[in-house]
């Protein structure tokens, strides 16, 4: 996702001779699908999102090169930050698949290393909450 925001910070700057560098404005812009506000006024996106798709065009081109057409891949699933801004690129390279989008995709991967974490911890937090076996000698 850090290519498809420096592409957009990248066009606006050249619109606006500016350096414009503020990702997590267009993060959430694109998010909720909202004008980020740029000099105090709504700046429309539009015409640098053809810029900015390329992006995860060029991703699953990439990829497809290695899975051709995926016909071994019983299913495909879409998470992390950038999965909503790939969705359209992916359904469109394989359009045989199922395609999951985990809800509240930004926090999935975060979410899946808790649970690793969690059930990588429990056995041994279980050997250390019992007392050690001691013989009276």
């Amino acid at each position: 996702m850090y290519d498809v925001l420096h592409t957009l910070a990248t066009e606006i700057g050249k619109a606006l001779h500016t350096d414009y560098t503020d990702y997590d404005k267009l993060d959430r812009a694109l998010r909720t699908g909202t004008p980020p506000l740029i000099f105090g006024r709504p700046y429309d996106l539009g015409p640098h999102l053809k810029a900015a798709r390329k992006i995860p065009e060029e991703a699953v081109t990439y990829l497809r090169r290695y899975v051709e057409d995926g016909s071994d891949i019983d299913e495909i699933i879409l998470s992390g930050g950038s999965a909503f801004f790939f969705r359209d690129a992916i359904r469109a390279a394989f359009p045989h698949h199922v395609i999951h989008e985990l809800p509240d995709a930004l926090y999935a991967n975060v979410r899946g290393f808790q649970q690793f974490g969690m059930q990588r911890v429990a056995p041994a937090a279980g050997r250390a909450g019992s007392s050690p076996s001691t013989t009276a000698g």
